[in-house]
This record gives C-alpha cells, sequence and structure tokens, in this order.
C-alpha cells in the first residue's frame, strides 16, 4: 500500500496536459510552442520538447531523438507558457516543477527513458539558479515544503532551502503528508515520524498506506492491517486481512474469515464484519441528503442493508440499485 519511493521519468513527462494553453511545433527541423492563433510563443531554437503540464514544458537541445523515446545527450530546460526558460539549458535531464522546485541532474545519461547516474539537484524557477546543490544520488518532488532525498544509498529529508531535516541515515523516506509527517524505514520496518525527525511511532510497520483524512492504514507481521492518526495514535488495532480507501470518511474492511465490515476515520466500526457485500465506495453514486449520506451492504441471512455513515441501518430486505423510475421505499428516507 505505500507509495513506492522512486524518481520514474516517465511519469514526470508524460503525463495528463493540464491547463495546456500552447501546442508544441516543428518549424524546419527545430521545435517550439505556438498559441492558439498558430503563433510562435516560444521561439523553435529546440530539437525536443514535451508537452505542457500545468505552467512549464521541458526543452531540449543537441539531444538525439528516437521515435517514442526521450531524447538522448543534449542539454534540457524548462520553460514557461509565457516562453521564458526558466530553468537554463544547463542540465542533463530537468522534471517538472513541484512547489516551484524543479530537479534536475547533474552529469546522468539517459537510457531506455530514465537517467541513470549522475547528481540531483533543484532549481527554483522564479529565479532560475541553483537552490539546492546536485549533492543527491536521487531526489522526490516537493511536498508539503519537504523532499525526501538518497545520499550513499541512505534517504534522509531536505526542505526547501536545502537544509536537512532528517539526515540521510534510513533505507527509505516517503513523500511529506499532512504537511508534517513521513514514513521511516529502518531495519525493514515502518515508523511514522515528523519532518524534523521526531518519531511518532516506533519502527513496528511491515506495511502502510498514505495518509487520508489524517489517518492511515498501517500492517503488522502478521499481514493484518489497523488505523493509526497523524500523531501516531492507534486508532484501531491490527485485525483486518484487507482494507479500502476511506470515501466520505468510510472505508470496508474485511475480517479473516472474508467477510465485508465499514469502519469510519475515527476507528469506529459502523458496520460489524458479517457481510458479504458492499458498495465499493462509500456514498459514492448512492442516496444522499444534505446531512446524510447512505450506502448498502449485503448478507445472505439479512438481506440487503442501507446504512448510513453513523452506522445506523434504514432499511433492510430492499433493492440495491434503483432506476429513476422506480419508487425508493419510504423506509430509505426515515431517519
Amino acid at each position: 500500500m505505500r507509495k513506492i519511493l522512486s524518481f520514474s521519468v516517465l511519469l514526470l513527462l508524460v503525463g495528463t496536459v493540464v491547463g495546456q494553453s500552447l501546442t508544441a511545433k516543428k518549424e524546419g527541423k527545430k521545435w517550439g510552442f505556438v498559441n492558439e492563433r498558430d503563433s510562435f510563443v516560444v521561439a523553435s531554437l529546440y530539437d525536443a520538447v514535451g508537452e505542457f503540464v500545468g505552467s512549464y514544458a521541458w526543452v531540449n537541445q543537441g539531444g538525439k531523438v528516437k521515435k517514442g523515446n526521450l531524447p538522448v545527450g543534449g542539454k534540457w530546460g524548462l520553460v514557461n507558457e509565457d516562453g521564458e526558460l526558466v530553468c537554463p539549458l544547463e542540465y542533463e535531464f530537468v522534471a517538472l516543477p513541484s512547489e516551484e522546485l524543479v530537479a534536475v541532474n547533474v552529469g546522468g545519461a539517459m537510457s531506455d527513458n530514465n537517467m541513470q547516474g549522475g547528481k540531483w539537484g533543484y532549481v527554483d524557477v522564479r529565479t532560475g539558479k541553483l537552490a539546492v546543490s546536485a549533492d543527491y544520488d536521487k531526489v522526490g518532488n516537493f511536498y508539503n515544503g519537504a523532499a525526501w532525498v538518497v545520499k550513499n544509498g541512505k534517504s534522509g529529508l531536505i526542505n526547501k532551502n536545502g537544509q536537512a531535516t532528517i539526515d540521510c541515515i534510513y533505507e527509505s523516506v516517503s513523500d511529506c503528508y499532512n504537511n508534517k509527517v513521513v514514513w521511516l524505514k529502518k531495519d525493514g520496518k515502518y515508523a511514522l515520524s515528523s519532518t524534523d525527525g521526531q518519531l511518532l511511532t516506533d519502527f513496528v510497520y511491515a506495511d502502510y498506506s498514505g495518509f487520508a483524512d489524517d489517518v492511515a492504514w498501517v500492517m503488522n507481521d502478521e499481514s493484518l492491517y489497523g488505523l493509526i492518526n497523524g500523531k501516531g495514535e492507534i486508532l484501531l488495532q491490527p485485525r483486518y486481512i484487507r482494507v479500502g480507501p476511506f470515501y466520505n470518511n468510510v472505508a470496508a474492511v474485511f475480517s479473516k474469515a472474508g467477510q465485508i465490515g465499514l469502519v469510519n476515520t475515527m476507528g469506529k466500526e459502523i458496520a460489524r464484519t458479517v457481510y458479504s457485500g458492499s458498495s465499493q465506495r462509500f456514498g459514492v453514486s448512492q442516496f444522499k441528503t444534505s446531512t446524510k449520506i447512505f450506502s448498502y451492504l449485503t448478507q445472505p441471512n439479512l438481506g440487503n442493508s442501507w446504512i448510513d455513515q453513523d452506522g445506523k441501518v434504514i432499511a433492510r430486505g430492499v433493492k440495491i440499485a434503483y432506476k429513476i423510475t422506480d419508487v425508493i421505499p419510504d423506509a430509505l428516507w426515515d431517519f
């Protein structure tokens, strides 16, 4: 369930295009970007360019491009929608900005669409200058003012000034959640920590999820899942063999026998693990009013049951799916 700590070139560069207003266009042998009037906003100076994602796109001069691949060699930079080179053409690779900082590679080489070797640092797109020296073997994106880095095979955390808030002594460090916490790995186990390195749990977990609504799933050595909050406090002791994501503050959980129940973000089991089926996402595409959200559970003996977010059973033995032309039982609204 954990977020894999890797710096994927393809994921950073070939993603969903958001808010694109400029289109790549080739003029002669060089590439630039044109607006909707087909006028060049970014001059055709480059041997390869990427699509705009948000307000930025990568550009490359001097690289060799094979069909379907990223350029090999040359120098990479970054342009904005005004055509300004916000990261100079000085690097072996540039990512896309996160919180105004763009990860850059010095001395590496592109191979199979991924960077190999070299060192990583960060350029501030507001100044175009190196904000964090290229001293790291791997780096992540900035989230909530912090980014994980790897040096000499060990992971740590830095802030946007390049200062180490957690030294590079761990097997891995996750992205920053909720502006304040990260997962650390040591001796094969995970612990929750503040971004300044204060441990909030011991190194006791075999796996974890990202935080949502200030809670996260954790797994113990017996492959059972429990729930903790952003302070590291246990809300539910590990006892489920499988858990789902939270929707409308409710998640499905599965007992050792494979039966389904529901828990909320306070750690309360609002529906016991006695059911055989449930909606995949609580309240999504189901009934709701301005004050209540409902979803269904199924059980051979109990029949279909509709419940609200507090676990109150609104109706039993009724249909799961309703069409617009159906008459919805009054019991579903009798709460």
